[in-house]
């Protein structure tokens, strides 16, 4: 990333070395420097790390509030989009042949809202959605992406620096002005769709099946994902989500029922009632298969499922 380019101060530098036997498929340690340090004091360090396989990547550094955001993975006709819609990136590398990443400077530092704004572009522009992030890291310009895939002849590609936009040219990016709106009433939306959800659930009658604590932690469970994710939630996977956890907790197919009929966003649903049928019905029978054997690969019974709820009922 370039300095001048992203106006940032500090930076974290992120250094991944592959693991085949860790969960994520290797290890990142993160150091913080600026501008200055990275090039006149770490550079060699840095080069020896990536000789050995280790991929440099760097992001603003968490503790600076930074305004950027970073689109992932975007084809060059997309860039080509974003400039001609006004929006002025302030870097744009080159990560492996056909595949850029591009950091935006937005002018924004609320994290919900820059996690919206992230999402939306993301979308527009077909980014990677799985890189949609306040503080996500991108691959640093003059050392090679280590990724086996893009070995060629015993080489790996060098992370190129396509363009780097002066802080004036970036200023004239009133493309965004748009986007940054919608994104805004995005969260309105879902802040008034969640506030509904939890009134709905705080007036739900008390009975044997809804009790108090079953209540509580539906309420917790929104509320984590509204944290998290604002509008950026799949609905379907969060329902499936809740009845993974409730059934967890040994609460029965009724009370599962019944908190999915309020609290599940069926209004663009054309059946409702069949989609919580085969929601609660599908979610019970993988929770009971999950018990019996960890590693079941959900692939290989997704679609018997439904059908699969009766004979374990019974």
């Amino acid at each position: 990333m370039s300095h001048n380019g992203s106006g940032s101060l500090s930076f974290d530098v992120g250094l991944f070395k592959r693991d085949k036997n860790t969960k994520n498929g290797g290890k990142m340690m993160v150091r913080t420097w600026t501008a200055e340090e990275i090039i006149n004091k770490n550079f060699k360090f840095l080069q020896a790390k990536n000789f050995k396989g280790e991929d440099i990547f760097i992001r603003p550094a968490r503790d600076t509030n930074s305004d950027l955001i970073l689109i992932d993975d975007l084809e060059y006709y997309f860039i080509d989009q974003l400039i001609e819609n006004k929006i002025f990136p302030a870097v744009i590398t080159e990560t492996s042949p056909e595949n850029h990443q591009c950091w935006l400077k937005t002018g924004i530092t609320d994290q919900k809202l820059k996690l919206e704004l992230s999402r939306l572009l993301a979308e527009k522009y077909e980014g990677d959605p799985a890189s949609v992030d306040t503080a996500h890291f991108g691959r640093l310009a003059g050392f090679t992406n280590q990724k086996q895939k893009y070995n060629a002849k015993g080489r790996q590609p060098f992370v190129l620096l396509r363009k780097a936009v002066k802080a004036a040219k970036q200023q004239e990016s009133t493309g965004l002005s748009e986007l940054i709106n919608i994104a805004q009433e995005r969260i309105d939306t879902a802040q008034a769709q969640h506030k509904t959800r939890l009134e709905l659930l705080k007036n739900l009658p008390k009975n044997k099946e809804i009790t108090q604590n079953l209540i509580d932690m539906v309420s917790r469970f929104y509320q984590v994902m509204q944290n998290k994710y604002s509008s950026g939630y799949d609905a379907s996977r969060a329902d499936w989500m809740l009845c993974i956890r409730l059934y967890h907790q040994n609460y029965t197919v009724q009370q599962v029922s019944e908190i999915l009929a309020i609290t599940s966003d069926t209004e663009r649903k054309s059946n409702a009632k069949y989609y919580i049928d085969r929601t609660i019905k599908k979610s019970f029978a993988w929770h009971h298969l999950k018990l019996k054997n960890p590693d079941q690969d959900f692939s290989a019974v997704r679609d018997r499922l439904y059908e699969l709820f009766d004979d374990i009922k019974n």
